[in-house]
This record gives C-alpha cells, structure tokens and sequence, in this order.
C-alpha cells in the first residue's frame, strides 16, 4: 500500500498539473496517450517504486542479489527517464490526438466503395501464416502442458521463443507477428460500424485458438488495450469492464498452465507478473553489469550476423548469471531500459533512451501518410498505434536504439498497402479530406 501511495505521489501528482489541469490540451487529451501512459507505464511505474524504495522481493528470492545503494540510483534513474518520456509525449500530444480520429468506412454497392474483399483477405493471409507456423515451429506448448505437466509447457513456451529468435524471418517475420494483431483490431472496428459480423468472430476464434495453443500470455495484451481504445473512441465506453476482465481471465486461464500451489499463489503470480516482473531484471542487470559493453550495443544492429560481429542481449546473459547455465524454460529478464541501456551506453541511457524513445514516436507519425491506402481505409492509425504502444522500453532496448520499430512499421505498413491495392479497397474520395495530415 505504501508503494502504492509512492506511486501516486512521485508520478501521478506531478502528471495532474500538466494532464488534468489543461484536460483538453493537456498530457491525457489524446485517448491514445491515456492508454498507453495507465495500462503501459503505470505497471512499469510501479515495480519501480516498490522494489527501488519499499524492498519489495522479487521472484524465487532474487532480491538477495541487490544492493540498497543499487536500488536508489535506478531507482532516480528511471524515474528522471520516465519523466522525460511523458515530456516527450506530451508535446507530441496533437499527434496522439488524431489517432482517435475515427475514420468512417462505409458499404455501398458504388464501385467507389469496395471494403468486401478486405476482410476476407485478411482472414484468409493469417490462416496461412498460422499453418506456415503450426509446421515450422518444433513443439507446441500447450499438448506439453497437458500431457507432461504444467513446468513440461513452460519449458516448451521457452523453446518455441528460442527458436522463432534464432530462426527469424528477415523482414516478414514482422508481418508473421505483426499483421494479424493489427488485423483483429481493425476488423473490430468494421465490426462494430457494421460492415462485417461472421468475418471478425471468426478471425477473433483463430487469433484465440492459435495463441492459446503457444501459450502466449503477451499476444493477448496488446489486442485487449487496442481494442479498449476502439471501444473508448469509436463508442466512448471510459471504463471497459468487459475488455478489462476477458484480458484479466485468458491471463488466469494461461497461469493454469504453470505451476501453482494454491489460488492464493495464482494471484499473486499474475500480479506480481504484471507488476514486479516488469522491472526486476533492471535491478539485477545494474548489479551484475558495472560498466558498458560495446557488444551489447551490436546486439539490436541489423545485419550483425552477416558481418560476423559478437553481441550479447544483457537480459538474456543475466538469466544465466542468477541461475546458472543449466536452465531450462527461461529466455530472458524483463527490463526497463535504464537496465539494458546502461550496459549498452552507461549513465547516458537516462537521456539518449527518452530521446530514442520520441525519435521513434516522431518517426511512425512522420512516416503515417506515405501510405495512403492504409490511410484512407483506417488501418494506419491502428497500424501507427500499435508499434508505438509496443515499442521496447522495457525489453530489447536495442530495437528501440537500432530504430527496429521503424522498420517494422515500414514493413508492416507496405504489407497493409499491397493488401489494400490487391482487395481493391480504398474509401470515397470525400472521406480522404476529413483526415488531416500528421
């Protein structure tokens, strides 16, 4: 409770002068920021505050590691960039604002207006793409939890992700992950406009089943907020309950699958997953890494393979560092930046990683409107908002350096737009005014 009201006193005090004071220019004027500063940061927040300044234990007793001193300086660290970073959101506030800017999609037999084919194609692609990787991928983790045991499906959760890392698909490997969540989304919105209905129950159907089969606890938080975002713009629903408690239950439901002692323990690894484990592996990075090591700034650089350059991700070395080499199941630690950056580019992570994090913010809008069909149809404020809702503050923070998320969104973006020309959807002529240009 104390770090709860820490919390509030450190972050949220400070955010109502510049947020709720100006509600309508102010830091919460966008729904879009909203979302992303209370379900993204906040969790973030948090952890920071608790384990930096309340003690709070971490995981399988691994506060043993930290030191108090250790705890303060990133715990000011963070705090100093989390700061920045809202700075830097809300002068892009207007940006945000046009996100929520509901683009109207209409049916007419007018051969003016032509959305039939998009949907449809966008159902039929991702079907594909989940048989390309029902064949390719080399275990499925839920038949493992089920027939071997709830630590059998972790462990084949771990390895599906070590081997989609060092199997990765240059370049269509983020529309393979990418595209389909995007997809969702997009179809909830001609969902509810009431241009599709079967359509969008059955890609929500697939979506579900295949992720459920991967235990994939994280493919289903990303959709849950966008889609709280469509029900909060396009419906103006403020407090989603409805969204809140399926991603709340599918969460429950995949912890099943681990192993727990009691419903008590449950409880309290969904919580302390969602909150805690957000920001531990910052901590014991910070002890285990005194200075900076320029192969861990090789790590997100594209093309590192090819020019045969050695590179090492800190959250994934640290697994090793407070376990051992013989482990199985665990890929790496989650960690806000001021963890991993620090490693990459010392003390000058608190400013260079709000900086990374705004250039690649800047970026995704500058480049929305090259993409005119994604535009005209409403898939690119869905796209822009999910690359820059996921951007990796705290995972890989090299991706964020190395402009990762950029390429993505290119990537993806083109995907969309080769999709839209081959559906032959575009929207009519006089809905392309009433999108002004980011």
């Amino acid at each position: 409770m104390n770090a709860f009201f820490a919390t509030v006193v450190i972050f949220f005090v400070p955010i109502y002068f510049v947020a709720f004071r100006r509600i309508r220019g102010g830091l919460f004027s966008a729904n879009a920021s909203k979302i992303i500063i209370i379900f993204h940061m906040a969790p973030i927040i948090f952890g920071i505050v608790a384990v930096a300044f309340f003690n709070f234990d971490l995981w399988m007793g691994l506060e043993r590691h930290l030191t108090d001193s250790m705890r303060f300086t990133v715990g000011f660290q963070s705090i100093f960039a989390i700061y920045l970073m809202l700075l830097f959101i809300h002068l892009m506030r207007h940006r945000f604002s046009r996100l929520d800017q509901t683009i109207i999609v209409q049916k007419n037999k007018s051969a003016r207006y032509r959305f039939k084919k998009l949907p449809f194609f966008l159902v039929i692609i991702t079907l594909l793409f989940y048989l390309f990787e029902l064949v390719r991928l080399p275990v499925i983790p839920l038949i493992a939890a089920i027939t071997e045991g709830p630590v059998a499906g972790a462990v084949a959760r771990g390895y599906v992700i070590e081997f989609q890392i060092n199997n990765g698909l240059p370049g269509l490997g983020y529309v393979l992950y990418f595209a389909p969540i995007i997809s969702l989304v997009w179809l909830y919105t001609q969902y509810i406009a009431g241009n599709v209905k079967y359509l969008f129950w059955i890609f929500a159907a697939l979506y579900f089943g295949f992720n459920i089969l991967f235990l994939a606890k994280s493919a289903f938080i990303a959709p849950g907020l966008m889609i709280m975002w469509v029900r909060y713009t396009d419906k103006n629903i403020l407090f989603d309950f409805k969204i809140i408690l399926s991603v709340i239950a599918i969460g429950v439901f995949m912890f099943t699958f681990l192993a727990f002692e009691s419903l008590t323990d449950l409880i309290n690894q969904v919580l302390r997953r969602a909150f805690i484990s957000q920001t531990q592996g910052m901590f014991l990075i910070r002890e285990f890494y005194s200075t900076s090591d320029i192969n861990a700034l090789l790590y997100g650089m594209p093309a590192k393979n090819l020019l045969g350059l050695e590179a090492f991700d800190p959250s994934v070395e640290i697994i090793s560092k407070v376990f051992g080499r013989d482990i199985d199941g665990f890929v790496n630690m989650n960690s806000f930046f001021i963890g991993q950056g620090f490693v990459m580019l010392g003390n000058a992570i608190i400013i260079l990683g709000p900086i990374a994090y705004a250039f690649n913010i800047w970026m995704i809008f500058a480049l929305g409107p090259i993409f005119k069909r994604c535009t005209n149809s409403g898939l690119m404020r869905i796209i822009q908002f999910f690359f820059i809702l996921t951007l990796a503050i705290n995972t890989n923070f090299a991706l964020l350096l190395f402009i990762r998320a950029i390429i993505g969104f290119i990537i993806v973006s083109l995907f969309f737009e080769i999709v839209c020309f081959l559906s032959k959807s575009y929207s009519h002529p006089r809905l392309a005014h009433q999108i002004k240009a980011y």
